[in-house]
């Protein structure tokens, strides 16, 4: 019986670990697309204090505005 679903291939690093910026903002993106399409999977209230708790607020909030700035722009 097989998994319904690939797992991802998880790698851990240090905090030290640094990102060049153009791979930062696309990391950024793929992860506002993936609260795009799941956002009852990021549902705040499950996930317990920790960085990727909050980098998922920001990517959220981040998304809020743009969608709020949008709105006022085309009204």
């Amino acid at each position: 019986m097989g998994r319904p679903w690939p797992q991802p291939n998880i790698v851990l690093v240090p905090q030290c670990f640094v990102r060049p910026a153009e791979v930062k903002k696309q990391a950024d993106e793929a992860k506002m697309r993936m609260v795009d399409i799941a956002p009852q999977y990021y549902d705040m209230s499950n996930f317990p204090q920790c960085e990727a708790k909050r980098i998922l607020e920001r990517i959220i909030a981040k998304k809020e505005s743009k969608q709020q700035y949008q709105q006022q722009n085309y009204q």
